[in-house]
């Protein structure tokens, strides 16, 4: 089993502001957005063998699978005619998976007949079961979710104009 966690962190600034214009004209955004990804691999393999005096069978069998998924939640600080307000943001970047079963086997034989002695070995690998499912969670937008269900804005007013 494979857990694997990354982070990524992005910092954007926005400022216009004219010294012989109004102060209304001024704008300022900061925004810090921050993704914290995390997937994991989950795996399984069996072997086995038997021989029954001159036939032997090897089998080997292989599932696994993976899943990825990442949260994003970032600040924004924005001025504007309105004034100095703070936006939080958080979301779901959904889920996808991927999935393998295989299943390996060999036969061998050895026949003595007439003196004579015959070997056939016969091998295969087969894919049972192999894909990607996209959006087993599908992404949303927490902030936005919440916005719509309390019928609120979620920008928070620090300086108002």
């Amino acid at each position: 089993m494979d857990l694997i966690i990354t982070s990524t962190i992005a910092i954007n600034t926005d400022i216009a502001f004219n010294t012989a214009g109004k102060a209304k004209d001024a704008k300022v955004k900061i925004e810090n957005e921050t993704k914290l990804k995390v997937e994991l691999k989950v795996g399984i393999k069996i072997k086995g063998e038997a021989a029954i005096v001159i036939i032997k069978v090897k089998a080997y069998f292989e599932a696994s699978a993976s899943a990825e998924a990442s949260v994003t939640y970032a600040h924004t600080i924005n001025y504007d005619e309105k004034g100095l307000y703070y936006r939080p943001k958080l979301g779901f970047d959904g889920m996808d998976a991927e999935y393998i079963v295989k299943i390996s086997a060999s036969l061998a034989m050895k026949i003595a007949k007439d003196k004579k002695s015959i070997e056939e070995n016969r091998e295969g690998d087969y894919k049972i079961a192999e894909g990607k499912i996209k959006e087993v969670i599908p992404p949303f937008d927490v902030i936005k979710e919440l916005e719509e269900l309390f019928n609120i804005d979620a920008n928070i007013p620090i300086i108002k104009n």
